[in-house]
């Protein structure tokens, strides 16, 4: 139980350092890089070409007679088509108003807590893998006695290593 918890938690801290930078940028709260705020008028500008030439399309459908020159699906399409770019271009310009009002308190402050928290982890983990390893008292080498799959109690006291001590020069 305790070795699957430790190998769950190496898992962890081998993804740690990668994610602490990652919550570290959301510090500063109105961090929009400028290529961000590019793209997104960029998109603004693609929306809006969009649903002029839908819009187009829809009034030269609405100048044709139903049903002689235009069939009535094809009407209702040209108003859906209109209607859609038009909803497109919008939701595109409130992302561009996201962008330019940068971050939110309220995502800095999510961020913060999670990159914590990941520290946190971080040194829980570390905590018990530094419990993981036997170290000698001094230097030497150490030989396992005990055999895998031998009983061992602690009423009846054994020895399970013995330490040979480096001699000195």
């Amino acid at each position: 139980m305790l070795v699957r918890t430790i190998l769950r938690l190496a898992a962890r801290i081998v993804a740690l350092p990668a994610l602490l930078p990652t919550f570290a940028l959301a510090q500063t709260p109105s961090r929009v890089a400028s290529h961000e705020i590019a793209i997104g008028e960029a998109n603004v500008g693609v929306a809006r070409a969009r649903a002029e030439e839908a819009q187009a399309a829809n009034d030269r459908a609405k100048e044709l007679h139903e049903g002689i020159t235009i069939s009535r699906a094809n009407l209702l399409q040209a108003r859906r088509d209109a209607r859609i770019a038009a909803a497109q271009l919008e939701d595109q310009k409130r992302r561009l108003d996201l962008l330019h009002a940068g971050t939110r308190v309220e995502d800095v402050s999510e961020a913060a807590a999670k990159r914590d928290a990941a520290a946190g982890l971080l040194d829980e983990a570390k905590a018990l893998f530094d419990q993981c390893f036997l170290r000698a008292p001094e230097a030497g080498t150490v030989k396992v006695v005990a055999t895998p799959g031998q009983f061992v109690s602690t009423n009846v006291p054994m020895t399970l290593v013995q330490l040979t001590p480096k001699e000195k020069e």
